[in-house]
Order: structure tokens, then C-alpha cells, then sequence
């Protein structure tokens, strides 16, 4: 399977019940993230099969057998993690967040030593029992949506997997409105003094970290954070594929006139171009009324604090997320107009 394509981009080559036993092993087995850990290794494995069954014409049964359910099972058992692999499987995905707060309190601490004259400012305390209980209320309600989505899967031919994907969206919103709505006083049930939260966080982030960088060489992957070289520039060409199919369907079920693939991606990328360029201002604009806001409410130190956390978390997603993502879209047409091609040229591609 080519490196810069995941197993969802291959989906589209299985074919009636190979695509739709597919589809449910992957919303049975991701369910079971938590138990295997990288979800992503065993649905390519389980799609290779797929894909060479329905090209030998080989029943489905020839690979999941005559229960789909016992096969998922089966696949997962040989793949379960320990409770602790399980614990540090989940604080991986939580890392980043780990790191933000203690280089929030950092940052604090440093502002009441420099600017209040606080003498001891690592004996205040850190009030984080809203970050543990959001934490905690989001991993039992994710165990209880997976628990859900096994029993359903199999059972009813209505649960399909945008109903899932529509599901899911709708409790992570209500998970984030949630963690942003929590009352004050649940901060306080948690208190933890400064010399011991900063120090403990940002060395649990190193370790988790350096773990996830020697299970991704293990596994003899690139790590994936922020991560925008030719995986995402090969994704990208994809993306523009999909598009131009979709933009197909819809003239010849209106029967309008179709541009060809040169036209329209030329024009497509002028219309990028534009909303990237008003994307680019509306958040800069966004930003800017935001830190006005707190300046004019805000005591000086606060502000002053405040501004500097938020132009911390904000500069790195404007610019991998945007800049980067600019700089490949011109990458791309670059190459393109240097070839005189089309998207659907696969010499194109970056490390195939």
C-alpha cells in the first residue's frame, strides 16, 4: 500500500459486500482503539485481504469466516495491550495538552516573580480538577459510544458509517462545549503546588514523547505531528482527485457543460488562492479584537500573560496549518504547469 495514502483512501476500490463488511469491521475494531492501540496498522492489514479477495473473486467468507464479529474479536485479541500499554496509549493523545498547561503555568509563575515581586511563586497552587474531571468524563463517555457502536454495527444495516461519523462529531462538540463550560469551583476540588506541576508535566511530556518517536521507528514510521512534508502533499493531489470527480457528477446530473481536468484544477486554484487570502485576514482579524478585548479588560500583568499564551498556542496552528498548507498548494501547481500535466498524473507524486 503506497506510504502517503491511508486505508480510507483505498476503501473506494472494494466493491459491494467487500466494501460493506469493510466498513464494519473498521467502526468495530476502532471502537477497540483503546485495546490495540494503532487501529490504523490492522485495518491496512485487513484491507489488503479485502482487496486481493475481490480481485480473485475469492468469497468474503474465505476471510472473515461465517462471523464477522468473532473474526473482529479474534483480530483484536491478537492484538490487545496491557492496562498500562492502555493508560500510556491514551496520555499520548493527551500530550500536547500536558504541555500546554505546564508551559502555561510556567509562564505564570514567571510573571508574578518578574512583575508582582512575588517571592515564592512556585508555592501557589495549580487548580486543575476541571482538567482532570473533563479528562475523565470524556473517556467514560468515549468507552460508552464504543460500546454502543459494537452492539449496533452488526446488528442493524441502518447504522452506516456517516450516521457514525455524524455521532462522533456530535459528542466531541459536546465534550469540547463542556470542558469550556465548566463551573469554577470544580477547578478547585484539585489543587497541586507549582514546583510539583510544572516539573512533573513536562517531564511526563518528554517521556511520552520519546515513546511515541520509538514506537513510530519500531513500526519504521515518520512521526506524524505537525507533520507536513510529502505525506500531505501527496494528500493534497488526492484531495484535488476527489474533488474533480464530485465536480463530474454534479454537471452530468445537471447536465451542464464539464471543464476538463486542466481548466478546472487552474481554476480551482485561483479560488483557493482568494479564500486562503480572506481565511488569512478574517483570522488575523479574530485574533487582533480578541487580544483588544483583553487588554481593555484585563489588569496589565494579566494581559500581558494572557496575550503571550494565546499568540504561544495560535502562531504554531496559523502556520503549519495554513502557511504550510499554501506552500504546498503552490508546490503543486508549480509542478504541474512545469509538466505541462494534470493532477491525475501519478509522476507527480512525492516518495511513491
Amino acid at each position: 500500500m503506497k506510504n502517503f495514502e491511508t486505508y480510507h483512501d483505498y476503501i473506494k476500490l472494494l466493491d459491494g459486500e467487500y466494501k460493506e463488511k469493510f466498513q464494519e469491521i473498521d467502526i468495530y475494531i476502532s471502537s477497540s482503539g483503546f485495546k490495540v492501540g494503532n487501529v490504523e496498522d490492522i485495518m491496512n492489514d485487513i484491507l489488503d485481504l479485502f482487496i486481493s479477495a475481490q480481485e480473485e473473486n475469492k468469497p468474503i467468507e474465505n476471510i472473515i469466516g461465517n462471523d464477522i464479529k468473532e473474526f473482529c474479536d479474534q483480530v483484536i485479541d491478537s492484538r490487545k495491550l496491557t492496562i498500562s500499554e492502555m493508560i500510556l496509549s491514551y496520555l499520548d493523545n493527551i500530550r500536547y495538552f500536558i504541555l500546554i498547561l505546564a508551559v502555561s503555568e510556567a509562564i505564570f509563575t514567571f510573571g508574578d516573580f518578574v512583575f508582582d515581586e512575588v517571592k515564592n511563586p512556585l508555592l501557589f497552587n495549580v487548580e486543575i480538577g476541571g482538567s482532570f474531571i473533563s479528562i475523565f468524563i470524556s473517556f467514560v463517555l468515549f468507552i460508552i459510544f464504543c460500546f454502543i457502536r459494537k452492539k449496533l454495527v452488526f446488528k442493524y444495516k441502518w447504522f452506516s458509517p456517516k450516521l457514525d461519523n455524524t455521532l462522533t462529531f456530535i459528542i466531541m462538540m459536546g465534550i469540547i462545549i463542556m470542558c469550556f463550560t465548566m463551573p469554577d469551583n470544580v477547578y478547585k476540588l484539585i489543587t497541586v503546588p507549582r514546583y510539583i506541576f510544572i516539573p512533573i508535566s513536562f517531564v511526563l511530556f518528554i517521556i511520552l514523547n520519546k515513546r511515541h518517536k520509538l514506537i513510530k521507528e519500531e513500526n519504521n514510521e515518520e512521526s506524524n505531528e505537525f507533520h507536513f512534508g510529502n505525506e500531505f502533499y501527496n494528500e493534497v493531489i488526492l484531495t484535488y482527485r476527489k474533488q474533480y470527480e464530485k465536480y463530474i457528477k454534479k454537471c452530468q446530473k445537471k447536465n451542464n457543460e464539464e471543464l476538463d481536468v486542466k481548466k478546472w484544477y487552474n481554476k480551482k486554484y485561483k479560488e483557493d488562492r482568494i479564500m486562503s487570502i480572506i481565511a488569512n485576514i478574517f483570522i488575523i482579524f479574530i485574533i487582533f479584537c480578541f487580544i483588544l478585548n483583553v487588554v481593555m479588560t484585563s489588569e496589565l500583568l494579566d494581559g500581558i500573560l494572557f496575550i503571550i499564551i494565546i499568540l504561544a498556542i495560535e502562531i504554531p496552528i496559523y502556520y503549519f496549518l495554513f502557511r504550510k498548507g499554501d506552500r504546498i498548494r503552490n508546490e503543486i501547481y508549480n509542478v504541474i504547469k512545469e509538466k505541462d500535466t494534470d493532477i491525475y498524473d501519478d509522476n507527480i507524486f512525492k516518495d511513491k
